[in-house]
């Protein structure tokens, strides 16, 4: 068994859908340093636990103080926000995305997700939000660069539209370069793939050499970064964990044995099921209630309502069940083995920020809890991925935060209800950001 350390990302099981062009819109709003906003008396789930009422104040994009005496008078000049009836809670992170446009980071921040994490991105959008720096009009992106795969294997498919020219992987002396080169990209972790399509395809794909995977995990954790295993049988999820990965990315959809388990915990790896995107295993029609839901469909982008139309090619469900993902998970949660929710946008009937409610959704399904849930999706993803910044509300955390009616920690779908976001302190005008323009504003980052 590898040495370990943190924990990282992966990919979709299936991208159809060909876009004619990347373009990347982006305001180049920043936050506003002198804004303060002051929460009275409203519900908190602070990433890890609830607090019945509290006052909240924000400063310059940062939570300056949680006082659950109720004892903090609003300062001059404070945006006063009430919180009856409403709860507070951390920005969504999303752990498993795939940025196609800059558009996409818009649309998640349209539904409170303020971060997102990737699991392989559009070079050109990776390029324009560095070039840029985090904007208060878009969700902050958490880059991995282009994911590890071979010659006719997974990711190969998708046209250059999607990810760009994909670097391949198809000998050991590869890999020092390799890893290089995302380092020299930005990427935050490292994203491989191990898939031969077996249960998704009639024909199996070609699959990286498992040496190849040794040795990239061997020189990414010697680097300083995590790698996260892209997997979606229990035969080849445990051979990346006898490699050393530090999380794997969708859960597999056959069913899972003991030694799956014990190689998790031995491991101390994360799990980001996707479940939504599984849901196709037992032919069910994706995107259907994320049109339907009246908190979710007026907010929807075109780009989202392109991809929530879009079913999966024939036959793509028949070959595993959606019952053993959502049995596997539930033996998952039991094993105590940490739980990351995660979209994989940008498959068939999958968007960025609107799936990420539908995530929590399954997840409880599936045997979490509400609170369970609402952690892998703010505290437990950012701990993850050594965001340490945010993922809390806590006095120092960055402002990212998400205000809704109701109370999501007894009902999750109370997530979808919507009354307030804030970026980096800065509250996000919905309809505005629904409407903004998809073109390129600043011409020294144009991809």
């Amino acid at each position: 068994m590898k040495a370990q350390r943190n924990k990282h990302l992966g990919l979709p099981l299936l991208l159809t859908a060909v876009m004619t062009c990347v373009v990347a819109p982006a305001g180049t709003a920043q936050a506003d340093t002198g804004a303060v906003v002051f929460f009275d008396n409203v519900r908190v789930f602070d990433g890890k636990q609830a607090i019945p009422k509290a006052d909240v104040l924000v400063r310059n994009g940062l939570i300056k103080k949680v006082d659950p005496t109720h004892a903090i008078t609003p300062p001059t000049g404070a945006t006063v926000v009430g919180g009856s009836g409403k709860t507070l809670m951390p920005g969504l992170i999303d752990g498993h995305t795939h940025m196609l446009t800059v558009r996409d980071m818009k649309d998640a921040l349209l539904y409170g997700v303020t971060t997102v994490v990737s699991a392989g991105e559009n070079p050109g959008v990776r390029e324009y939000t560095q070039c840029t720096g985090p904007q208060t009009n878009r969700a902050d992106l958490i880059p991995s660069s282009f994911f590890a795969t071979t010659t006719g294997s997974h990711g190969t498919e998708l046209p250059p539209e999607f990810f760009g020219e994909i670097p391949l992987l198809t000998q050991v002396s590869q890999v020092p370069g390799w890893v290089d080169d995302r380092i020299a990209e930005g990427a935050h972790h490292i994203k491989v793939i191990y898939e031969d399509h077996s249960k998704f395809q009639e024909t199996p794909a070609p699959k990286l050499p498992i040496e190849i995977v040794e040795a990239l995990v061997d020189d990414a954790h010697a680097k300083g970064l995590d790698v996260i295993g892209h997997a979606t049988t229990t035969a080849d999820a445990k051979e990346l964990l006898e490699t050393g990965v530090d999380g794997l990315t969708h859960v597999p959809v056959d069913p899972i044995d003991q030694e799956f388990l014990d190689l998790m915990v031995d491991n101390g790896a994360h799990m980001t099921p996707t479940l939504d995107v599984e849901r196709a295993g037992d032919g069910v029609t994706l995107g259907v209630g994320e049109l339907a839901d009246p908190h979710l469909s007026p907010w929807l982008s075109p780009t989202n309502q392109f991809f929530l139309g879009l079913t999966p090619p024939p036959g793509f469900g028949d070959r595993w069940s959606y019952t053993d993902s959502r049995n596997n998970l539930a033996q998952i949660k039991t094993a105590g083995i940490t739980v990351l929710a995660g979209t994989d946008n940008a498959n068939p009937g999958v968007t960025t920020g609107a799936g990420m409610h539908r995530e929590l959704e399954l997840l409880v399904d599936a045997g979490l809890t509400p609170k369970q849930a609402l952690r892998s999706a703010t505290h437990k993803v950012a701990k993850a991925y050594g965001l340490s910044d945010r993922g809390m509300v806590k006095e120092g955390k960055l402002a990212d935060l998400l205000l809704v009616n109701g109370n999501p920690i007894n009902d999750v779908l109370d997530s979808r209800k919507i009354a307030g976001i804030w970026r980096i302190g800065t509250p996000v005008d919905r309809t505005a950001l629904l409407s903004e323009a998809s073109a390129p504003t600043d011409p020294a980052c144009t991809p």
